[in-house]
């Protein structure tokens, strides 16, 4: 709503906030939540709100939050449990092995937490964990999606760019960004994944597709998975923004980046246009039909998801080829008449079937997929992204001044600089 001028809206959010938003209710005082979910949905948007708005209000409630989620490494181990109490009465998580995705997208948030209260504690757990997950032995230089509670990898286990994994590689492109490209071990530990993720996931389907395949382990590479699910759409963005930013410092890999980051986005549309409803199914095969090299439905079902749109706007951004927002124009106009219902959008239980639709509104529909549309059709001065770089949840953050360094240096959380 700040960001769209709706300040009528935002007014009446921000009461909302002072009034209503309680961390203690009947809910909390009987279920641990998700650690990762409510960083990247509550934390991410409270820190967003703040660092945009300026009002010490979204701080504040930020601040209070935080202090909640650090419960969740009181049990001793260097990764924080997957669940925890928040409520006043009720202490303790909920532990488990861990994924990628998990203890690998705390970082934006805890680390900005802590520049912007001017306290390190909020840092040092999240940005130890990248330190750790910097010493595990990578076979082939590939991440294993599962881990123990102790950061060892288990590997042997599925290698993938979607769910599970997805964000932890983001967040070490967007560390490097947000702390002004003045910490080289977020940059190095990114190339080290991109390179392995080039050479063993990267697979050119025919003369125009290409997609990021899942591997059945990291110990064996060339079993490839000819599928991808779309949360792997991100990385369309993702290489392009690495590109954008040269972060390998070496200009054959920055081209390879884009042609990449160009590639995998090409294939995501492909797989909305493969589609009656015109909209992109949960996970496509990559397969062959005719003779013909094809994007077909894996799993029928679209439930909103933000990630080709997110990799159309950093694309317009970084080349202004009109083909990314004639892109998002057809994927928006899907979206309004295929999943447009009486009191919002609903997700489809079959992309070839609009009227099988889901009951629930995904909160990342308005947080990350029309926030991106909308910011995809805007001037490039709205949230430049020489200024701010996006969580996982779509929440832009600001990127810290070089020029003082001296003043949030202090608050990043770890002394493991290279």
């Amino acid at each position: 709503m700040y960001i769209m001028g709706l300040e009528e809206q935002f007014a009446d959010g921000r009461e909302w906030v002072k009034n209503s938003l309680k961390w203690h209710n009947s809910f909390t005082a009987s279920h641990h939540i998700s650690l990762f979910e409510t960083n990247i949905r509550a934390l991410g948007g409270l820190l967003s709100a703040y660092a945009l708005s300026g009002d010490d209000l979204f701080l504040t409630k930020a601040r209070e939050l935080g202090e909640r989620l650090l419960r969740a490494w009181d049990y001793g181990k260097a990764m924080p449990c997957s669940g925890v109490y928040i409520s006043d009465t009720q202490r303790g998580q909920h532990c488990s092995d861990h994924n990628l995705a998990e203890v690998g997208t705390l970082q934006l948030e805890f680390i900005y937490l802590a520049i912007a209260t001017r306290d390190a504690r909020f840092a040092r757990p999240a940005a130890n964990i990248i330190d750790i997950m910097d010493k595990q032995t990578k076979i082939n230089g590939l991440y294993p999606m599962m881990l123990s509670s102790d950061g060892e990898l288990y590997h042997g286990s599925k290698v993938a760019l979607g769910g599970r994994a997805d964000s932890y590689f983001e967040y070490l492109l967007k560390m490097w960004l947000m702390t002004a490209e003045q910490i080289p071990k977020y940059a190095r530990m990114y190339g080290e994944a991109e390179k392995a993720i080039i050479e063993h996931m990267i697979v050119q389907h025919g003369s125009e597709l290409l997609y990021a395949a899942e591997l059945s382990s990291d110990e064996y590479v060339e079993h490839k998975i000819p599928q991808m699910e779309h949360l792997t759409c991100f990385a369309g963005g993702m290489m392009t923004l690495a590109a954008a930013r040269n972060i390998r410092n070496n200009t054959a890999a920055q081209r390879e980046e884009m042609r990449i980051g160009e590639g995998i986005t090409a294939t995501c549309y492909e797989g909305y246009r493969a589609t009656t409803t015109g909209l992109c199914p949960e996970v496509m095969s990559l397969t062959m039909r005719d003779g013909k090299h094809i994007v077909a439905v894996h799993n029928s079902e679209n439930i909103l998801r933000p990630e080709t749109v997110e990799s159309l706007f950093i694309l317009w951004r970084t080349t202004h080829n009109p083909k990314y927002r004639e892109w998002g124009w057809k994927i928006f106009e899907a979206f309004r008449d295929n999943t447009r219902v009486e009191t919002g959008y609903a997700g489809l239980r079959d992309v070839n079937n609009a009227g099988n639709k889901q009951n629930p509104q995904q909160s990342f529909f308005m947080a990350e997929t029309l926030k991106y549309l909308f910011l995809l059709f805007s001037d490039d001065s709205v949230i430049p992204l020489d200024q701010w770089v996006f969580n996982t949840e779509a929440h832009p953050l600001p990127i810290m001044d070089p020029a003082r360094k001296s003043d949030w240096m202090p608050y990043v959380g770890s002394d493991l600089l290279f």
